[in-house]
């Protein structure tokens, strides 16, 4: 792809605060077009419609389809296809994961940005979709606590409050991570994943 080329991005999670945390982790950049979907079917749809996709960033853990087998389908009609997973969870992937370097600087820094939002190496278990959303949604405030951080001017009067957020859902996550550790016997997801 070359340098200031449109780029279409296809984003996949069935909570709709982390595609929300998405949309904002990619900004306004006019060559940007993000297309969300609530699942995997969802997407094939979009896929089915015509859509030329540059870069799939999708969850691991979704209902209907994860993200790996999501990934798979998607790759046998475009097999440079690049994938980003949201997740805490790699250990779940088939594969080792393609973190996709972005094609622009803001892409790189919005996939980051999303990796360390996200990651908590909790360990996940049967069907424990409470615990599982519990932490996406401390993940969320986490991610747009850092992304207004970093907006945040050094004299912003709401700079400290962010500060708090972002330290109170650290912690949370930390906590999360105590109280329900990874299982010494079960593999670990990579760092980085």
């Amino acid at each position: 792809m070359e340098q200031g080329q449109p780029i279409t991005i296809l984003a996949v999670d069935d909570e709709p605060g982390i595609l929300a945390l998405v949309r904002l982790c990619l900004g306004n950049d006019e060559r940007l077009t993000l297309i969300a979907a609530s699942s995997g079917v969802e997407a094939i749809e979009h896929i089915e419609k015509g859509l030329a996709v540059d870069l799939l960033i999708t969850d691991l853990r979704m209902p209907d389809m994860d993200g790996d087998e999501l990934a798979r389908r998607l790759r046998r009609a475009d097999p440079d296809l690049k994938v980003l997973y949201l997740t805490g969870h790699a250990d779940g992937l088939s594969r080792q994961a393609v973190y996709a370097r972005g094609p622009s600087r803001s892409g790189r820094s919005a996939a980051v940005r999303q990796h360390d939002a996200f990651r908590s190496p909790l360990a996940m278990t049967g069907n424990d979709k409470s615990r599982h959303d519990f932490k996406n949604q401390l993940g969320i405030i986490r991610g747009f606590s850092e992304i207004l951080l970093a907006e945040a001017a050094a004299g912003d009067p709401r700079r400290d409050a962010l500060e708090e957020i972002h330290k109170a859902a650290s912690a949370a996550l930390d906590l999360l991570d105590r109280v329900f550790p990874v299982d010494a016997g079960a593999p670990k997801s990579p760092q980085g994943a």
